[in-house]
């Protein structure tokens, strides 16, 4: 099974609902994920998997862009 850990912020508005989407658009496209969402600390919003952080807002200053993380997936990480 393929594994996927949203950290998001609980206090800070919308980084529940972008954990959420993220995870939504996952699933449609790849429906074999088992995805877990995660409160995180303050500000963080990252997601990892096989044990790589492939995404995290404090670097890029902004949330994924639709199709970004599945685009990363299929083509660095998902081997």
């Amino acid at each position: 099974m393929k594994k996927l850990l949203i950290r998001y912020c609980p206090t800070w508005a919308g980084y529940d609902k972008e954990a959420q989407s993220v995870s939504n658009e996952l699933l449609k496209s790849e429906p074999g994920f088992i995805i877990k969402i995660q409160e995180g600390k303050r500000g963080e919003f990252t997601i990892t998997y096989k044990e790589n952080i492939i995404f995290d807002k404090k670097k890029t200053d902004r949330f994924p862009e639709t199709g970004e993380i599945v685009k990363l997936i299929r083509g660095t990480w998902w081997k």
